[in-house]
């Protein structure tokens, strides 16, 4: 798409790398099998499928060296979906609150949708 467009914007891919898992936003099996996994520096109990959502910066230095510049995850990529903005005008918003309701558990993973 970059070359497409003429942008000449570095941007680079996790694909084929441990970066995700290194990150912890991928998951084996195993992993997902557990009450708690290990996501954002701390824990959460999320039921997303193999991958959680996460952005991350980084910055390479002018001396060689690369600096992580950001970090965010689940609600904090919130501005980069301006469907989020649209949702939240309407009634009932993202209706988070209720039996068996947390963040954005109106979102489907890739995974769960039927493929049909």
């Amino acid at each position: 798409m970059f070359q497409r467009k003429g942008w000449d914007i570095p941007c680079y891919s996790s694909a084929g790398t441990s970066f995700n898992k290194d990150f912890c936003v991928e998951f084996t099996q195993k992993e997902r099998d557990l009450e708690k996994k290990c996501y954002n520096f701390g824990t959460s109990s999320f039921t997303f499928g193999e991958q959680a959502p996460g952005l991350t910066v980084f910055h390479k230095h002018a001396d060689g060296k690369v600096y992580r510049t950001y970090s965010t995850y689940g609600p904090g990529l919130v501005p980069l979906n301006a469907m989020f903005g649209v949702i939240d005008m309407i009634v009932p918003g993202r209706d988070e609150k209720g039996e068996n309701k947390g963040n954005m558990w109106w979102i489907k993973h890739k995974e769960e949708y039927s493929h049909d």
